[in-house]
């Protein structure tokens, strides 16, 4: 088990551990509100983003399924060679690469539409969401709301945009609405052109500049141009 169990939260939500540190982790998680909320947060999080860019896959996918499964054996015999490379598998080491992986296997494993590049190499994800979470500097970033609920923000530079999603947000009256915003460096606050209305969803920020932070208000219906009251909530540098 890692010295820092608690950076074993991400890994486990993957299902990325081996037996062994699985099932230690599990006492752990037993007893650790923290971890709790974190494989909780990790689990919504990779859920929602699957959600926001699954498409129906076309009949033939679901033909050559089908076929591949009525040829392949369901339960493969064990072997001791099978174990031992459990036992092997490499560690995580830090939970935030575990939570950017999960994210991005989400958006992956939901039916993501992609082609690609004119040489017949890298893939090019055509969901906007599905492009943030799979960016190859994609990072994670999680807040706690003052009052309850929190944010989740999968922002990358490269792409100029983040990928907001929120938990548990108590609820307000139908003269309010949660704004989102983006925070420059001197303190300077600008609308991201969200309201969130449904909580949970997966919400798209646009023009996001490095060094920005995504903080979250109250305002009243149909948004404000500037906050009108102290953030909820601000992330780190996005």
């Amino acid at each position: 088990m890692n010295a820092d169990v608690h950076a074993l939260a991400g890994a486990f939500a993957l299902d990325a551990l081996p037996p062994d540190e699985a099932a230690a982790f599990r006492e752990h998680l037993a007893q650790c509100s923290a971890c709790q909320d974190e494989v909780a947060e990790l689990h919504v999080t990779a859920a929602h983003l699957g959600v926001a860019v699954a498409e129906r896959p076309p009949p033939r996918v679901r033909e050559a399924v089908l076929r591949a499964a009525s040829q392949t054996r369901q339960l493969p015999p064990t072997t001791r060679v099978a174990a031992a490379t459990e036992r092997h598998r490499p560690r995580r080491r830090v939970w935030l690469a575990a939570a950017a992986a999960a994210v991005v296997v989400a958006a992956g494993s939901a039916g993501l539409t992609a082609t690609l590049d004119d040489d017949g190499s890298a893939p090019v994800a055509q969901d906007p969401v599905a492009r943030v979470v799979t960016a190859p500097d994609a990072d994670v970033e999680v807040a706690r709301l003052r009052g309850g609920g929190r944010l989740t923000v999968v922002a990358s530079e490269q792409v100029g945009q983040a990928v907001v999603l929120s938990k548990r947000l108590p609820p307000v009256g139908t003269d309010e609405v949660y704004q989102l915003w983006l925070v420059d460096p001197d303190g300077e606050a600008r609308s991201a052109d969200v309201l969130i209305d449904a909580p949970g969803a997966a919400n798209l920020v646009r023009s996001v500049r490095p060094g920005d932070q995504v903080a979250i208000t109250r305002e009243p219906a149909g948004g404000s141009e500037q906050p009108s009251m102290a953030p909820l909530a601000v992330t780190d540098p996005v």
